[in-house]
């Protein structure tokens, strides 16, 4: 089965002139879709696919455009709601043709049990591109419009990780249109804004389409899943909180395109542990002695690989974690994140902010800057060690937590995502 998706290349920059590419987009989907089809178009409530379905919107008049939220079983608790719900709120007001689809034991079935982030990623398309068929058949819709960006078709091209919606065969879906296929997400943040969407969506950071099964590493169990649920809830919004705070908005977009923080959150890996290579400590305490610091309170592997990059292919390894006795320069804890993961058979490295010393599970902080998410820098706050430890000493409050640690490495040589 093969519905190549029919994507808008050589489109027009929206950082230069977005009244160009909207009439570009206009014309692509005219062109593609024609007057009488109806397009479901997949929504999770995030920047890229409410772009899309805007562009849609304006293209072909609401009646003709069904947008579709699927609760894979792997979405976000907020303070103010469950992620499904506030998804509905946002695209039913607008949309009369909105769909909301439970799917969460169809997914559950389908990923839970398995170790392997590639075979998980795999699993996952299968009920994904078969539930929104029937949506699909269902409302009439031979035509899916997806809101997939540039990186998400290279990183699975390149064999870094299986994105789930590129190059993913629909049963029943005559063809598929990608409108925004050249961006990267400052573009399309850009777009957004241009389009008169609000700046809660144009800012809002990403979240990958299987949710929170590639931040709960290795096999998911209800128990783990729930404390990653609940541990991102607690990162993703302490984050956000400390940008508003300081700064009047949960991302900067630099004139550069550049945002930080790109995206926050959490990852809950078990909490069984390995002996580290004795030459990778060594390496590390050689580092700290340059910047004048005491070595290595403590260094060991996690149990369960997660996803890199080395010489341009996937790396999946296990995460080396550390312990230092300072507070530590951000300068020197980047090269250790950096240097480590070329240099020694691990995927990348984990800095531990806070410990208790039992529990089942440990979490990992996740904030990086990135302009296109080709490349991603880890965030430095000024006051790191008050900001961080505050969020991490919330974390170590959740059932059967054991330690917090912060990720520290950037892309490459670690990916964003674990899985």
């Amino acid at each position: 089965m093969k519905n190549d998706a029919i994507l808008f290349l050589d489109a027009p920059d929206p950082m230069v002139d977005p009244e160009a590419f909207f009439n570009g987009a206009m014309d692509f989907l005219n062109e593609n879709i024609g007057p009488n089809k109806k397009v479901i178009s997949p929504v999770s409530g995030g920047t890229d696919s409410s772009v899309a379905v805007e562009l849609l919107y304006k293209a072909l008049g609401e009646k003709k455009v069904v947008p579709v939220h699927v609760d894979l079983g792997y979405m976000r608790r907020f303070s103010d709601g469950e992620e499904p719900e506030l998804v509905a709120k946002q695209f039913s007001s607008k949309f009369s043709n909105f769909t909301l689809v439970d799917a969460s034991r169809r997914f559950h079935d389908a990923t839970m049990g398995i170790e392997d982030s590639e075979e998980k990623r795999k699993a996952f398309q299968v009920p994904y591109a078969d539930v929104f068929s029937e949506v699909a058949e269902e409302a009439g819709c031979p035509v899916l419009c997806d809101g997939g960006i540039a990186p998400d078709r290279e990183e699975t091209k390149r064999g870094f990780k299986t994105q789930h919606n590129p190059m993913l065969a629909y049963p029943g879906i005559e063809k598929r249109v990608e409108p925004l296929a050249s961006l990267t997400k400052d573009k399309v943040r850009r777009l957004a804004l241009y389009l008169g969407l609000s700046k809660k969506v144009a800012l809002r950071k990403p979240f990958p389409g299987p949710g929170l099964m590639v931040k709960t590493v290795g096999v998911i169990t209800p128990e783990n899943l729930e404390v990653e649920r609940e541990a991102n809830r607690i990162v993703e919004e302490g984050i956000d909180n400390y940008f508003e705070e300081n700064y009047g908005v949960p991302l900067i977009l630099n004139a550069n395109g550049r945002q930080t923080p790109f995206q926050n959150f959490a990852a809950t890996f078990n909490s069984d542990t390995e002996e580290a290579p004795s030459e990778a400590r060594d390496f590390i305490n050689k580092i700290l002695a340059d910047f004048g610091y005491k070595k290595l309170k403590g260094c060991y592997l996690l149990s369960t690989r997660v996803t890199g990059i080395r010489n341009e292919k996937r790396n999946y390894e296990k995460p080396l974690c550390i312990e230092v006795r300072d507070d530590i320069d951000p300068n020197a804890l980047d090269m250790i994140g950096s240097l480590v993961p070329t240099q020694f058979p691990v995927s990348g490295v984990l800095c531990t902010l806070l410990k208790r010393g039992r529990g089942k599970y440990n979490v990992a902080i996740r904030c990086i800057d990135s302009i296109d998410v080709r490349t991603a820098d880890v965030t430095v706050f000024p006051d790191y060690n008050s900001v961080l430890r505050d969020i991490a000493n919330e974390v170590l409050d959740i059932s059967q937590v054991n330690r917090v640690f912060y990720d520290i490495s950037p892309k490459p040589p670690r990916t964003v995502e674990y899985e």
